[in-house]
């Protein structure tokens, strides 16, 4: 994503202002901090209200990576579609974004009652 003008109203900072959402059907389940000012290939960790547990985690979910903008509309810049249960057992799932400019590493813990 570097070298995109994401900053559009910032004329001179040419990196975006991350932040992620991850939603089932039209409901929001979390939204990150924004990162200000983020440079490509840095990994991000993702620390405010995590764990997070997911419910339902036999149907699909949607991860969203936005330019977080003051002046003008959120800039959508990626979206991953992923289903929990496919990753059933599993500790850590990577995830690659649609346009594969993203790519999300979760760590999973599983609990069954």
């Amino acid at each position: 994503m570097k070298g995109e003008k994401w900053d559009a109203y910032s004329p001179f900072l040419e990196n975006p202002d991350i932040s992620l959402t991850v939603k089932w059907m039209k409901t929001e389940l979390y939204r990150s901090l924004t990162f200000e000012d983020y440079w490509s290939n840095v990994p991000i960790q993702l620390t405010g209200n995590l764990p997070l547990e997911i419910k339902p985690f036999d149907q699909n979910l949607i991860i969203e990576i936005f330019d977080e903008d003051g002046l003008s509309a959120d800039d959508n810049m990626a979206v991953i579609n992923f289903k929990p249960l496919d990753f059933k057992n599993k500790s850590e799932a990577f995830l690659k974004s649609q346009n594969g400019q993203a790519t999300v590493k979760l760590g999973l813990q599983w609990f069954y009652e």
